[in-house]
């Protein structure tokens, strides 16, 4: 999600488990709006209200039907149909607050999720090889922000000589050295043949070729 990187949990080189706990983004406005719905969503007060109303509208109409029962018509036509639309407009009242706690309750599992968004967890278990942002700086969505290295399985390719190519077996051990390279320091001049013997004790260095010692 779109956030501000609000703190960081981990440091580099440090070994992490899947699932843990990278770093957090500030979610301090997500936070106060999931508590707001949670209230929402097990707030039964309106409903009740609704209820209350209802029944006591629901009395109305039955005390109507048996007044009118008898030849006096005790409760007037137009009062009997106004005790049946109240009693109607209660019970869809009772229906709307339901399903309101019901839409606030979907709302605030939304929120959860974009909630949980906000800490970062690492997705398999290594360890800390570069961490992308700092704390107070903004993140977009999908934007990296921590580099996790596993080297349990990995894989490399090697040269051999080919006269040893044939002693190599699938499953057998073997020693796996990087190449370094580097550039030349520095060239040494004294000798036009090819050289047999080097000492290095400080400086000078010796040395001997097939020209002269």
């Amino acid at each position: 999600v779109d956030a501000i990187l609000d703190d960081i949990l981990v440091d580099l080189g440090r070994q992490v488990r899947k699932g843990d706990v990278l770093g957090r983004l500030d979610d301090r406005q997500l936070r106060a709006q999931v508590e707001l719905l949670a209230t929402s969503a097990v707030s039964e007060a309106a409903e009740r209200i609704a209820r209350a109303q209802f029944d006591e509208a629901d009395a109305k109409v039955a005390y109507a039907k048996k007044a009118n029962a008898t030849d006096l018509r005790t409760v007037p036509e137009l009062e009997y149909k106004t005790y049946l639309f109240q009693r109607d407009r209660y019970a869809q009242e009772m229906q709307k607050a339901r399903e309101e706690r019901e839409a606030a309750q979907k709302e605030l599992d939304r929120a959860r999720v974009v909630l949980d968004h906000h800490e970062i967890r690492a997705g398999l278990p290594g360890e800390i090889v570069k961490v992308y942002k700092r704390l107070g700086e903004a993140v977009k969505q999908a934007e990296p922000l921590f580099r996790v290295a596993n080297c349990d399985s990995l894989r490399v390719e090697g040269l051999c000589k080919i006269q040893q190519a044939s002693l190599i077996r699938v499953g057998m051990h073997a020693l796996v050295e990087p190449e370094v390279r580097g550039e030349q320091m520095t060239q040494l001049i004294g000798h036009t043949g090819a050289i047999t013997a080097l000492a290095i004790t400080g400086s000078p260095i010796n040395s001997s070729a097939r020209d002269r010692p």
